[in-house]
């Protein structure tokens, strides 16, 4: 299973938006997953401490600014479970998907993104990966 810690605030409120689209690309690969929704500062800090209990958590993906990012890591800390990271609220990505020509090609390039974070699942060898979206 796949969780994920969601701020929804990030990005002007942009962050909500990948959900629906997050969503159907796992369905469509029958992969389970379970959003939990920050609904204060600190929220994620608390999240993290929860899952970073639980054996069965395998995998984390933030979707966030670097606030959320900062407050995960510190939760799961020490921890070796694995993060992924879609920057929701990075102004640049934000624009970038509120463009006109974005509209159409944000589903096709956050699915592919996606691809990538859950390929590298079973990868021993990779700590981390930076997702860019400027395509």
């Amino acid at each position: 299973m796949i969780y994920f810690i969601v701020n929804p605030l990030s990005g002007k409120g942009k962050a909500r938006k990948y959900l629906s689209f997050i969503e159907k690309f796992l369905k469509e690969l029958n992969i389970t997953y379970q959003f939990f929704i920050t609904e204060y500062k600190g929220h994620a800090f608390q999240i993290a401490q929860e899952l970073r209990g639980k054996p069965e958590v395998s995998f984390i993906i933030i979707i966030g600014g670097d606030g959320t990012l900062h407050e995960v890591v510190n939760g799961l800390y020490p921890s070796d479970i694995p993060l992924g990271y879609i920057p929701a609220g990075y102004d640049k990505v934000v624009e970038l998907a509120n463009r006109s020509r974005w509209k159409q090609k944000f589903p096709s390039l956050l699915k592919r993104r996606m691809q990538q974070i859950i390929s590298l699942l079973h990868s021993p060898y990779c700590n981390h990966i930076i997702l860019n979206f400027d395509e």
